[in-house]
């Protein structure tokens, strides 16, 4: 199995078979509306270089199917790593000014954030050093 490790954004769609039970969005438009999404995150430049400022858009079904497939995220833009822009444009959706650097979560900096699930995840602290991960992940229940 492919591994995804690089920096990206998540995008949930709202289906009906998804975790949001209340979906708005149709089974039948799910795939029109991954394609719509991947062709317009990759039709975005930064407007100073003309370098595209995603490098990929991956469907997590493909990447990682199975019968939990649909706990995760639809889709996960994958930054190219160009940055930081000041300015970024799409010919549909048009021009983005003033973004600021380093906005982005995690990226391997202070303050980024850490997600877990399972029965101990109750016991987590609100804040912990990454050398305290290790313990809580592998110790006895």
């Amino acid at each position: 199995m492919v591994e995804h490790e690089s920096f990206s954004v998540a995008i949930r769609l709202n289906v009906p078979e998804s975790p949001e039970s209340a979906g708005v969005t149709s089974a039948q438009y799910y795939e029109h509306l991954c394609d719509e999404i991947e062709k317009e995150m990759l039709a975005l430049v930064d407007e100073l270089s003309g370098r595209r400022i995603v490098e990929s858009v991956v469907r997590t079904r493909a990447l990682y199917p199975g019968p939990h497939a649909m706990t995760l995220a639809d889709l996960l833009v994958v930054w190219s790593g160009h940055g930081p822009f000041g300015s970024v444009f799409s010919p549909r959706l048009g021009r983005f000014d003033g973004l600021e650097a380093n906005l982005r979560s995690g990226d391997h900096r202070p303050g980024g954030w850490f997600d877990a699930s399972g029965p101990r995840v109750s016991r987590l602290p609100t804040s912990i050093r990454v050398v305290d991960l290790a313990p809580i992940i592998a110790g006895p229940s």
